[in-house]
Formats: C-alpha cells, sequence, structure tokens
C-alpha cells in the first residue's frame, strides 16, 4: 500500500515537472528569439543614427565584425534609381542583388522597415530594408539593405527542441514504466487481499472439520480415516501459517523472548507425529542434556522448525527416519532422500528442486528470512543420500544436573 502511494507521487511530480520544463521551454524560445530580434533592430537603429560618411572608420568596423550579416547602402539622388553603391560589407558572400525602382521604395517608405525572410541553399536569412535622408544631399536618400544569418539562432532553437523532445520522450517512458509497476502493485495488493480473505473463509470450515473430527474420536472412536483427517488438517493449518506469516511480517512485530529451544521443537515433533506416520515416516529425536535459551520470537522459531519437519517429510524417502537432535548451539534435521544439486538455491521464493512434489516452494524462503533477522547461521549438507540442514543459535546453555 506504501509502495503504491508513493508511485503516485512520483508520477504527479513527474507531470508536474514537464508542464513546468514545457512552459519553461516556451518562455526559452520567445526569449531567444526576441533578444536576437532586438539585437538586429539595435544595430538598424545605429546605422539609422550615422552621418552620411559610411566609410567612416567606426562604422564599418562595427560592421565589419558581425561576420552574420551582408550589408550593402546606395544613395538616391533626387529619385534616380541608378544603384549607385556607397558601400558593401559581403561576410555572407550572398551576392544578393536589389531591383530599385519607386514601388520598392515607395513600400519601404510605407513600412518604414520593409522585412523580408527567405531560405537559400537551405539556410535561413532575414532582410531589412529601410531608407533615411541623407544629411549631406538635399533630396538625396540611403538606401540599406542588411542581410542577416538566421542559422546560428535556428541552431540554438533546434538544439532546444532535441533537448525537450528527448525530455518528454525520458517523461513518458518512465511514466509508462512506474504505470505498469504501479499496475503489479495494484495486482499484487489486490492478490493478497484475495489470499487474506481466502485464508479466513477456509479457516472457519477448517474448523468445523477439525471439531467434527474430534466428536468422531469421541463418540465413535479413533481410526485410520481420523488419522488421515487430523493429518490433513495439520498439514493446511502449518501452511496457512506460513501464508499468514509472510502477509503480515512486515506489519507486524513480533516481539523476541527467551525460549527453552528443546521445548518448542518437542511441541512441534509431537504436532507432525501424526502427519509423520501418514505419511510412512518414522522420527527419532536427541534433544540433549542441557537447555538452550534462544532469544527469538515464538511465532519465528515455529516456522522455522514447522518448515523444516514439513520438509523432511516431503523430500525424504517412505519407511526412511527423519532424525532431529540439538547438540549445544546447534539444530539439525537428519533425513534420507535425494542430493540436493542447489544448496543456495533452495532457500529462494518459488523453488523447489523436486518439481514432482507438491507445494509453493515458500517454506524454505521464509527460513532465510528468520535466519537473516536473528543471526542464525544456517548450513546444507547433502551426500550419499543424507541431506542435513543445520542452525546455529546465538544461545545460553544451562547444563542440567
Amino acid at each position: 500500500m506504501k509502495n503504491l502511494k508513493l508511485s503516485n507521487y512520483i508520477i504527479i511530480l513527474i507531470v508536474l515537472f514537464i508542464s513546468t520544463n514545457i512552459f519553461g521551454y516556451l518562455y526559452l524560445i520567445e526569449n531567444i528569439k526576441t533578444n536576437h530580434t532586438k539585437n538586429q533592430e539595435i544595430l538598424i537603429y545605429k546605422i539609422k543614427n550615422l552621418s552620411d560618411n559610411l566609410l567612416d572608420d567606426k562604422i564599418t568596423r562595427l560592421l565589419r565584425e558581425n561576420k552574420n550579416l551582408d550589408l550593402k547602402a546606395y544613395l538616391i539622388p533626387d529619385n534616380i534609381y541608378n544603384n549607385n553603391l556607397l558601400l558593401k560589407i559581403d561576410n555572407l558572400s550572398l551576392n544578393k542583388s536589389i531591383n530599385i525602382n519607386q514601388s520598392f521604395i515607395d513600400n519601404i517608405l510605407n513600412n518604414k522597415v520593409l522585412i523580408n525572410e527567405f531560405v537559400l541553399n537551405q539556410n535561413p536569412y532575414r532582410e531589412y530594408n529601410f531608407i533615411k535622408n541623407s544629411l549631406v544631399l538635399n533630396n538625396a536618400q540611403i538606401l540599406f539593405s542588411l542581410i542577416f544569418d538566421e542559422n546560428e539562432v535556428e541552431s540554438k532553437i533546434n538544439n532546444i527542441n532535441l533537448i525537450i523532445i528527448l525530455l518528454i520522450l525520458t517523461t513518458f517512458l518512465l511514466i509508462f514504466l512506474l504505470l505498469k509497476i504501479r499496475n503489479k502493485e495494484v495486482m499484487l495488493l489486490n492478490k493478497d487481499m484475495f489470499i487474506k480473505h481466502s485464508i479466513h473463509e477456509i479457516k472457519t470450515p477448517l474448523s468445523i472439520i477439525s471439531l467434527n473430527n474430534q466428536l468422531r474420536k469421541k463418540f465413535i472412536g479413533e481410526d485410520e480415516y481420523t488419522h488421515k483427517i487430523d493429518s490433513g488438517i495439520k498439514v493446511l493449518k502449518s501452511s496457512f501459517e506460513d501464508i499468514s506469516y509472510l502477509l503480515s511480517k512486515s506489519n507486524i512485530h513480533y516481539d523476541k523472548e527467551i525460549l527453552i529451544l528443546s521445548e518448542i521443537v518437542e511441541e512441534r515433533i509431537k504436532y507432525f507425529e501424526s502427519i509423520i506416520h501418514s505419511q510412512g515416516r518414522k522420527i527419532v529425536y536427541s534433544l540433549g542434556n542441557s537447555k538452550v535459551l534462544v532469544s527469538i520470537s515464538k511465532v519465528e522459531l515455529i516456522r522455522l522448525i514447522d518448515n523444516n519437519i514439513s520438509n523432511a517429510i516431503k523430500y525424504s524417502k517412505i519407511n526412511s527416519t527423519i532424525i532431529i537432535k540439538i547438540e549445544k548451539c546447534s539444530l539439525n534435521f537428519f533425513t534420507k532422500g535425494k542430493i540436493i544439486i542447489n544448496k543456495k538455491n533452495i532457500f529462494k521464493n518459488f523453488v523447489r528442486e523436486n518439481r514432482k512434489e507438491d507445494g509453493l516452494g515458500l517454506g524454505l524462503s521464509i527460513v532465510e528470512d528468520i535466519c537473516k533477522k536473528y543471526n542464525i547461521t544456517k548450513r546444507v549438507i547433502s551426500e550419499k543420500e543424507t541431506n542435513i540442514f543445520e542452525y546455529n543459535f546465538n544461545c545460553h546453555i544451562i547444563d542440567i544436573e
């Protein structure tokens, strides 16, 4: 549930982030275009306010330093259009000619500045045409034609466009992955809820079956069938306890207790006795002459012991003997069965080395979690059809006289 809320918050933050960046992108593009146009207009303003001495070092230096423009200045005395070129700065090497006539001049005068945008050799350009009256010659005008290379600013905008496209694609990919993870989380949450409800629903009829079996033993007596029913109920209860533990371990804190290891082991052996006999196995146990005290939650110690006994029954040979020993701080389970090939892999979720046997492959993964939690060192020995599961606890030993 916490992960589900977290993924929702992350998606909202990503959407807000990309929205903010889109507005920032639009502002940045507009700002680049505005500043670029403004710089061009400032240059035009400076040219308009210069004297007629266009060959002055100051103006020519100003214009020649700007490598992104071409400039041509024409003298038009008393409306005589004979293309009297006063100044030419050819930084772009475009050699673009102008057809100067009355219509062209009138169009400039009406608009004050005539702007023309064009593409040449796949490069974008912007042309400004404007006229100023000569301060020296009466009835004479000077026509200016400036062409700016727009490739640099277009390149900047294209780079920003590329970055924002990559950012948007990355964001959508991230949202897609988060939604997939979120959908899995929803499915797992629904699955957990279904399992919880299923366990609750099954526990009631199971209790009824158990009660009726006890009544049958009381009024009719024990027989082969009552033993089999008892065994089936205990197997189901053990499985339910495993599933309940898996579903609740992250939400429930199990308090540590000081427990006598031999007492809990003996209690669980007695619980499984009917199952062991119904499955055609025998059990022998040696709990030592000392009290081994361990600090652990009783619920989790029972899960560790139960899953090892359950596995011993399931994977041992029929008519074989299961041996359980406590030696100092070590709890050992001995069985006769097939050699275990991958000793580490069997402690993973949903892993069963022998696929022919029934089960979910959860038992030893629960044992693994408990061992990690309480620093219990485990060891698996498998040779000559003998399998040994050894668990070494942090314990305190009290000798019994």
